[in-house]
């Protein structure tokens, strides 16, 4: 059902979606530069949400010749400076978003962090 495995595609996905981008955060810490920060974190956020949302999707899509090339593709733009697909993901569709629910987002968020420590 796809060219190159499932296997194979998830460890390339995860060097290529964690490991590399997880050395470049580092490289962007230790940078006096705040760009490249930026450039880090964005994708860090916009790739979280998809790694949250893809195992609700994923049986719905993962029936698509070549899911799993796509899948690779997409990491590639979200992380390639060239590209700046997490920079455009981020700025017109999830930071719209956050921004709309950011006073319910907080509200949920310290209901919860009360709940934890109340119960620890």
């Amino acid at each position: 059902a796809n060219m190159i495995g499932w296997f194979i595609s998830k460890t390339i996905g995860d060097v290529i979606g964690f490991a590399y981008p997880a050395y470049r955060s580092f490289k962007a810490l230790e940078s006096p530069e705040p760009e490249d920060d930026v450039q880090w974190l964005t994708y860090w956020i916009v790739f979280a949400l998809l790694n949250v949302a893809e195992p609700y999707g994923d049986t719905l899509i993962s029936w698509i010749p070549f899911y799993y090339e796509i899948k690779l593709g997409l990491i590639l733009y979200l992380m390639l400076p060239r590209f700046e697909g997490a920079k455009y993901i981020f700025k017109h569709f999830i930071h719209p978003h956050l921004k709309r629910h950011e006073d319910k987002i907080d509200g949920h968020l310290d209901d919860l962090g009360s709940k934890t420590t109340e119960t620890l």
